[in-house]
């Protein structure tokens, strides 16, 4: 079993050592002078004498959570912005040390009070009623019933029946179960994924009508934007060549999983069947994607990821809505601001 107090107390001594004006918060959300007992840990970033803006970073048995502003370093300069994620690595780190997961979120308030204490303190409650409450099964499957249909998780390693969060590790298929019977495999090792399309075969839907394929493009989308924002924090190079769309890519995160987490409950299932409408994703158009691999001369080409393709250009699309992104723009005007994102995209080292 892992020591949370004695982890919180080092969690505070490692943020205080950076930033020693921290207001901490306990289990239940109130705001305490007790270290042990901490699980927020709330301060403003500053960079010399210039206040960024408020962090926050929760503490639970399975992670270490850090919340900031969506526009926290998007205007910043480049050394600003390669401290940020260095320190975002600092503490990803310091959670991967003590087996405990790590997790970015943005938040819009400039920063939290202690009402934001209880609210996060509640809401991480139902979160876990939800997602762990509910789960059984042996050393080997795990079950979550969801309405009139069930989630089966075959794990590749026997259960951990003494942590909290065992029956949602070492995931190696996942399925789900309807009340008549049929079973489908989710194509995602995507918990919430397979949950929210529990809910979608609960609710009368099937894995491959329209909102069933958005449901598992939502989870496709989220492994491969995962992937890239990996890419991206392999060094500070990729990170000062790409910063202009991390911010994009972290909050569509984000989004999907908020989205997904939604998606399981009933009501607010039925809003969003209610109202959905089928998005087609844009072909990335094939000069364009050549001209990304072929016009850059990289000793060898990850093919793996241009399965990735797709999302990016939707992102930078969206940014740059003013223009549309074409062969020529990319050949001619645009190479100066795309080659360094494709480069931390293929992730290669000694390129040029």
């Amino acid at each position: 079993m892992k020591n949370l107090e004695f982890i919180a107390e080092e969690l505070f001594n490692k943020i205080r050592g950076r930033f020693p004006s921290i207001t901490i918060g306990d289990e239940e959300g109130k705001v305490t002078d007790q270290p042990k007992l901490a699980r927020f840990f709330d301060f403003q970033y500053k960079e010399g004498s210039k206040s960024l803006g408020s962090v926050s970073v929760t503490l639970t048995d399975e992670s270490v959570q850090v919340m900031y502003n969506t526009d926290f370093v998007a205007k910043e300069d480049t050394a600003t912005r390669n401290s940020w994620y260095n320190f975002l690595k600092e503490l990803r780190m310091f959670a991967k040390k003590r087996l405990l997961n790590f997790d970015t979120r943005n938040i819009n308030k400039s920063n939290l009070d202690k009402r934001d204490y209880q609210f996060l303190a509640k809401q991480r409650s139902g979160e876990e009623q939800m997602n762990e409450a509910k789960l059984y099964g042996t050393s080997r499957k795990s079950y979550q019933d969801i309405g009139t249909a069930r989630v089966t998780i075959e794990h590749t390693k026997p259960v951990n029946h003494e942590l909290a969060a065992g029956r949602t590790q070492h995931i190696g298929s996942l399925f789900i179960e309807s009340s008549e019977g049929e079973r489908f495999r989710y194509p995602f090792r995507h918990l919430n994924g397979a949950r929210a399309m529990a809910r979608h075969v609960s609710e009368g839907g099937k894995p491959h009508d329209d909102f069933g394929k958005y449901i598992t493009g939502l989870s496709e989308e989220l492994a491969n934007l995962r992937k890239f924002k990996t890419y991206m924090s392999r060094s500070a190079v990729m990170a000062e060549g790409l910063s202009i769309y991390t911010d994009a890519v972290i909050e569509r995160i984000d989004t999907i999983k908020n989205t997904v987490q939604k998606l399981q409950r009933e009501s607010h299932y039925n809003e969003a069947i209610d109202t959905f409408e089928t998005a087609i994703l844009e072909d990335v158009p094939t000069d364009v994607a050549e001209n990304w691999i072929d016009q850059l001369t990289i000793r060898q080409f990850n093919e793996e990821l241009q399965d990735v393709f797709p999302y990016i250009y939707k992102l930078i699309s969206e940014k740059t809505k003013a223009e549309e992104l074409g062969p020529d723009d990319l050949a001619e005007d645009r190479v100066d601001e795309i080659a360094p994102m494709i480069l931390g995209l293929l992730g290669i080292a000694g390129a040029g």
